[in-house]
């Protein structure tokens, strides 16, 4: 440890960065900074004592040292790094750039630092006395391979949420363009109008070594496998865009229109489930992507009209599954047998997709995020809180895991700076902390949750409530029972907000208190109907 204030703590990074480890040193000297009273500089100088290496080893290390280190990283996954102490030297190494950003915040992390949701206004930075550097010895990879959120371009936290997004070591963002489907040349028109913003937001991701894809309902709803007229139209339509999207872009969602799809019934297509049709066209749509992309991979997604997964037609090597369970029953897993839909509905079919598509290449499109869907139909009166129910995505996660999928992503639609005014949502930062690993505790991190965003850990009993709310499942007795709960945690907040002096932990309890009346509100709107 570090303790006297004029120490000088150096950061050492190789002798020729790339960016992202230019950014991790930029983002230790930051935090830090305001840590501790410590004079920290950056330096290249590859044999200093007393430093902090990122992403490079120290010149004078010992040969046999060295390789063991690099054999530990690499068998550690892309994003897996070591942080270790050697002396009055601590060694920050990825097994790529990003990772090794990912490794220094988590070094920050382990001084108490905790980024709880997008925008500064919502981290928590300790003081300290000491910055630690000896006695580490951290070793850490992730369970998942893609971490990811699926947001809108417009989203007024969308720089806040790329910032995010690298602190909690989530490694993929995808931009959602509405419904382009009902508007054939949205897509391309998007790209080329907003070819600036394009590039802000690429060259942020790429500073932090993050991942870029689009995910767009693209195509059309009816695929007659014998229109040529049609065909032709949308590979027209494919390659104007193709042409138009990043070269780093590898991976295609491009689905079809967010309305019912339309069976052909045509005489050839008729005994094709919508299923078959949809897979016939994505098999053609990626041959028409590898013409200029040769390595390309294209989504078939199972979503709505086509959750049944196709019945005689098989995927080509390169069309991946992407799982979008938006049916589903949101007040248990999808893999708690005591939930009749999910049992029935959502379950089996994902189970015999994976028959069809190789699990190790599927993706998840989760939900678990997307104020959008817990503000509209069922939910609408909900205004788009997300629910309490980290404990009911980390069964679900461990399912997908268990199934051998290695890429999860969530829409974040409507988490914007509004959303963040208004609601405190935990399901955050642990979709984050749950992604790297699904067996986490949440219980102890929601506990230094309270304490460091409210001061006061005896509120993470309402953050531990599961919310079984899904009015698909309706109780009136479950619901009842979390009815005298909200208005207990309502008076242990209001007792809080009386004894707080700090204007900041005010108004976080302030929106609190605002939350519980109205989501207590909702709840009684229910038991009434």
């Amino acid at each position: 440890m570090l303790k006297d204030r004029n120490n000088e703590v150096i950061i050492v990074l190789p002798k020729e960065p790339d960016q992202t480890e230019k950014f991790a040193a930029e983002e230790l000297v930051k935090y830090l900074a305001k840590i501790s009273s410590n004079k920290i500089v950056v330096s290249t100088q590859q044999e200093a004592r007393k430093a902090i290496y990122v992403g490079t080893l120290p010149a004078n290390l010992d040969k046999s040292l060295v390789n063991e280190i690099l054999k530990e990283l690499e068998e550690l996954g892309d994003d897996g790094f070591i942080i270790r102490g050697i002396g009055e030297m601590l060694l920050i190494l990825g097994k790529t750039s990003r990772a090794t950003l990912f490794g220094a915040y988590h070094y920050l992390q382990l001084l108490g630092v905790r980024w709880y949701f997008p925008g500064e206004e919502n981290e928590y930075v300790p003081k300290r006395e000491d910055i630690v550097i000896e006695g580490l010895n951290v070793k850490e990879s992730p369970a998942f391979v893609k971490r990811g959120i699926v947001i809108d371009f417009d989203n007024t936290a969308l720089y806040d949420w790329i910032d995010f997004m690298a602190k909690v070591k989530l490694n993929t963002l995808a931009l959602h363009i509405q419904d382009t489907g009902l508007l054939p040349t949205r897509a391309v028109n998007w790209i080329k109008n907003r070819h600036e913003l394009l590039n802000q937001i690429l060259a942020l991701l790429a500073k932090r070594g993050l991942d870029f894809n689009l995910e767009i309902h693209f195509f059309g709803s009816k695929f007659c496998t014998v229109d040529q007229n049609e065909l032709e139209i949308s590979k027209k339509r494919l390659k104007e865009f193709l042409e138009l999207v990043p070269s780093e872009i590898n991976d295609f969602f491009l689905w079809p229109a967010d309305r019912p799809l339309t069976h052909c019934d045509c005489e050839q297509d008729r005994n094709l489930s919508l299923s078959d049709q949809v897979l016939i066209f994505t098999n053609r749509m990626l041959q028409v992507i590898r013409e200029v992309r040769p390595k390309a991979r294209l989504a078939f997604i199972q979503y709505f009209s086509t959750w049944e997964p196709p019945i005689k037609v098989k995927p080509l090597d390169g069309i991946f599954l992407e799982i979008a369970p938006i049916h589903q029953c949101f007040s248990h897993a999808i893999c708690d047998p005591a939930c009749e839909l999910n049992k029935n509905i959502v379950i089996p079919q994902i189970e015999e997709a994976l028959k069809i598509f190789n699990p190790k290449e599927a993706q998840v499109l989760g939900y678990w995020l997307d104020s959008s869907l817990f503000g509209r139909e069922r939910f609408k009166d909900l205004l788009g809180r997300l629910p309490q129910f980290g404990g009911i995505m980390k069964q679900e996660l461990n399912y997908y895991l268990e199934k051998g999928i290695r890429a999860i992503t969530t829409f974040v639609v409507g988490l914007d700076k509004d959303y963040f005014y208004t609601f405190t949502s935990p399901t955050v930062f642990q979709y984050a902390q749950l992604l790297w690993n699904p067996k986490a505790d949440l219980e102890p991190e929601m506990i230094i949750f309270c304490k460091n965003f409210y001061e006061r850990s005896e509120l993470a009993q309402f953050f531990e409530l599961y919310e079984q709310i899904d009015p698909k499942d309706f109780s009136q007795s479950a619901y009842a029972e979390y009815i005298s709960r909200i208005s207990n945690f309502i008076e242990l907040t209001r007792r809080i907000l009386m004894e707080t002096e700090s204007p900041v932990m005010q108004t976080r309890l302030k929106r609190l208190l605002r939350e519980l009346y109205y989501f207590r509100c909702w709840l009684k709107s229910l038991v009434k109907r």
